[in-house]
């Protein structure tokens, strides 16, 4: 059997219950520990989480079925890696899971147009962007 992530005991006695959190942050990178002891200090409404660097995210059992779930993604891990992280919060049954790239400096653009290049292939990503997945996408890609 799986373990659960760092800090999810509480979230899943709270799905046992059927009393789920508006909201599940799962924090991700440098600082991680520290961001979610400053998520606990928010309402009742929020429940936070570690993934762990070293322990891939395939290695836990979520609790978050029907949780709306925000990644709360600082510097390290890669973009694979949290794409296999939210693949794993959608499996396990999150409503949605929303990328929060908190390095990322949100007031420049995301992408650029480059009209040197052939067409359909002229936008660039310049930096990662906040990115909203969703089950029912999941489910229509199987």
């Amino acid at each position: 059997m799986k373990k659960l992530p760092p800090y999810a005991k509480a979230l899943a006695s709270r799905q046992r219950f059927r009393n789920l959190p508006e909201l599940v942050i799962v924090c991700i990178g440098q600082d991680a520990w520290i961001r979610a002891n400053k998520w606990q200090q928010h309402p009742n409404g929020f429940v936070a989480i570690v993934c762990t660097p070293d322990t891939p995210p395939d290695a836990y059992s979520w609790p978050v079925a029907g949780c709306f779930c925000l990644v709360d993604w600082d510097i390290g891990p890669s973009e694979s890696q949290i794409l296999k992280l939210v693949e794993c919060l959608l499996k396990s049954g999150a409503e949605s899971v929303t990328v929060n790239p908190i390095f990322a400096n949100l007031r420049k653009p995301s992408h650029w147009y480059d009209v040197e290049k052939p067409p359909g292939k002229r936008w660039t990503q310049q930096r990662e962007k906040i990115q909203t997945y969703r089950q029912k996408a999941v489910q229509n890609a199987a």
